[in-house]
Order: C-alpha cells, then sequence, then structure tokens
C-alpha cells in the first residue's frame, strides 16, 4: 500500500485553494460548485491542508492514550494536546 505524500502541506492560489506538498507539486484542488459558497471551498482546502499534522496528532494521542494499566482511564500527554489542537488550528485559523 502506498502512503500520503509527507507533510508540510500549504496552500497556495489566488483564493488559497491549491493544495501544495513540501517539493511544491499539486496535490489537490477544491474545486467551487456553482451552488456553493465561495468561501467553502477555501474551507475544504485548509482542511486538506490539514490532513497529514491531523493524522499524526490523532495517532500519536491515540498511542498515548492506550491503556496499558487495565483500568478505564485514559490520559493524553500535553505535547499531544497541543500538537492536536495545532493540527486543528491549521484546517480552522481562528480556532
Amino acid at each position: 500500500m502506498s502512503t500520503h505524500t509527507p507533510a508540510p502541506w500549504r496552500l497556495e492560489g489566488v483564493r488559497g485553494r491549491t493544495v501544495l506538498g513540501p517539493d511544491g507539486k499539486q496535490i489537490a484542488e477544491a474545486r467551487l460548485s456553482l451552488d456553493r459558497d465561495p468561501n467553502e471551498a477555501t474551507a475544504n482546502a485548509r482542511l486538506i491542508t490539514a490532513a497529514p499534522a491531523l493524522f499524526a496528532a490523532a495517532q500519536a494521542a491515540a498511542v498515548n492514550a492506550l491503556d496499558i494499566d487495565g483500568s478505564d482511564r485514559v490520559s493524553i500527554s500535553r505535547e499531544h494536546l497541543h500538537d492536536l489542537y495545532a493540527a486543528l488550528r491549521i484546517a480552522e485559523p481562528s480556532r
């Protein structure tokens, strides 16, 4: 199975709807449908751009939260929580 393009991904283009990988090559583009709000395409592009960071943060948090002592308690480190919020801010800068 193939893996995704490595991070970081960034937005480019006049309206910030083109997603580029670290090598500057296009990964995706959020297109505008005639029946949609133009800002929705830009928000979708931000969410796509955040995908690698969200995946890495969720994966690290899940591993960190594994129940290793048999109790029902689950915890997450501040570092992993910070990484999750940082990834969410890529998708929604107003957070």
